[in-house]
C-alpha cells in the first residue's frame, strides 16, 4: 500500500495525539484490589468473604484473594506477594493485633495504600494504613451491657462452635446451676454453649440467660427455638464500603482514619419478624 505525504504525516499527528490522551479515554484500567482474608473460622466469616468477592465483581474490580487459616504467617506472605504483584490497593483482617509494622512499612515503601477491615492493628503509626473499617466494638459490648442490666469468670472460645461447647461445659462443670448469664462474643460460640447447656440437663435461655454477638442467621433460628435470649448485630457485610473506599483511594480523596459500620439488637421477641431480612 502506498501513502502519500498528507496521509503520512496526518498518520503520525494521529499517532502523537494518542500519546498525549490519558489511557481512561481508550480503556479504564481495572483497579486490582488484594485481600488476605484471616479464614473461615465462623458463619459471620463466610458471610463476610462472599460480600467482598460479591462487591468486587459488581465494582468492577479485581480481587486476589487469599485464606490464611487463622495463621498470621499466612496473611504477611499474602500481602507480601501483594507488594510484588503491585496490586493498586491492599486489605485485610488481621488475625491479631501486633506484629505488622514491618509488612505494614514494606507497604508503604510501595506506595500500596493498605485498609483494615473488621479488626485493628496495634501501631504507633497510623499512616501504615489508610483507614480501618468495620464495627464500633466497644458499642457492641455497651448494647449487650444495656440489655443485660434492663433484664436483670470468662474463657476463650476461638469463635468457633466446638470451642464454644468445650468452654462452656467447663463452666458448668466447675460452677453447675449458678451460672445465671452467659455472654458469647460470637453467635458459633453461643450455639456451642447451647449445645452444653442442653446436654447438663439445663433450658438454655430461661435457666442461663445468654447474650452473643454477630446476628447471624443461625442466631435466629436458635432465638426462634427459645435458646438464645439476644444477638447484638456485628455486619460481616463490608464488601460494599470496602469497594468504595477502593474507588476513593484510587481517586486520591481522603478517607477518615475510622469508617464505622450502623448495626443493630435483635432480642429473642424480634427474631421471628426479623429473620426474612436476614442476608447472612
Amino acid at each position: 500500500m502506498t501513502m502519500n505525504r498528507r496521509t503520512l504525516n496526518t498518520a503520525l499527528a494521529a499517532a502523537s495525539l494518542a500519546g498525549l490522551l490519558p489511557a481512561s479515554v481508550y480503556a479504564q484500567k481495572k483497579i486490582v484490589l488484594g485481600f488476605a482474608q484471616v479464614g473461615a473460622e465462623s458463619e459471620w466469616r463466610t458471610a463476610n468473604t462472599e460480600s467482598i468477592k460479591s462487591a468486587a465483581k459488581d465494582a468492577g474490580i479485581e480481587l486476589k484473594f487469599s485464606d490464611a487459616q487463622q495463621k498470621q504467617e499466612n496473611q504477611i506472605k499474602a500481602i507480601r506477594s501483594y507488594i510484588a504483584q503491585k496490586v493498586d490497593v491492599i486489605a485485610f483482617s488481621p488475625v491479631v493485633e501486633s506484629g505488622w509494622e514491618t509488612v505494614l512499612r514494606e507497604a508503604k515503601a510501595a506506595k500500596i495504600p493498605v485498609v483494615l477491615t473488621d479488626r485493628a492493628v496495634n501501631t504507633k503509626d497510623d499512616t501504615l494504613y489508610v483507614t480501618f473499617m468495620g464495627s464500633d466494638f466497644v458499642e457492641e459490648g455497651r448494647k449487650a451491657g444495656r440489655w443485660l442490666v434492663d433484664k436483670m469468670k470468662g474463657q476463650t472460645g476461638d469463635f468457633t462452635r466446638a470451642k464454644g461447647k468445650e468452654v462452656m461445659e467447663a463452666f458448668l462443670k466447675a460452677e453447675g446451676k449458678k451460672i445465671n448469664v452467659l455472654f458469647a462474643h460470637n453467635d458459633d460460640m453461643a450455639i456451642g454453649a447451647i449445645q452444653a447447656i442442653e446436654e447438663a440437663g439445663l433450658k438454655p435461655a430461661k435457666d442461663i440467660t445468654i447474650i452473643s454477638i454477630d446476628a447471624v442467621k443461625g442466631a435466629f433460628e436458635a432465638m426462634i427455638a427459645g435458646k438464645l435470649n439476644v444477638s447484638v448485630e456485628c455486619s460481616p457485610l463490608l464488601g460494599p464500603q470496602l469497594m468504595q473506599a477502593v474507588k476513593d483511594i484510587k481517586d486520591g480523596k481522603t478517607l477518615p482514619k475510622r469508617i464505622v459500620t450502623e448495626e443493630g439488637i435483635f432480642p429473642m421477641e424480634v427474631a421471628a419478624k426479623e429473620f426474612p431480612n436476614r442476608k447472612y
